[in-house]
């Protein structure tokens, strides 16, 4: 019986063992996904701010190529 409980308590232990392994491991992608959430946050509004750039740029273009249509025809 002795035996018995002996192999019982090592098989708790290895899940015991086990559980904190999972857990360990779940927390650590949970900071890494946390992480990740901020990097693709920080991206999509660099994103932006480079398109409000970019369509500032293309109306001051649009606008110089007017002025020079403009001159061509006086």
């Amino acid at each position: 019986m002795s035996r018995l409980y002996s192999k019982l308590y090592k098989e708790a232990e290895k899940i015991k063992k086990w559980k904190v392994n999972v857990e360990s491991e779940l927390k650590h992608k949970e900071n890494k996904l946390q992480e990740n959430r901020k990097i693709i946050e920080a991206q999509q509004k660099a994103i932006q701010e480079l398109q409000f750039e970019n369509e500032k740029v293309s109306l001051k273009l649009e606008e110089g190529i007017q002025e020079n249509k403009d001159l061509i025809k006086e």
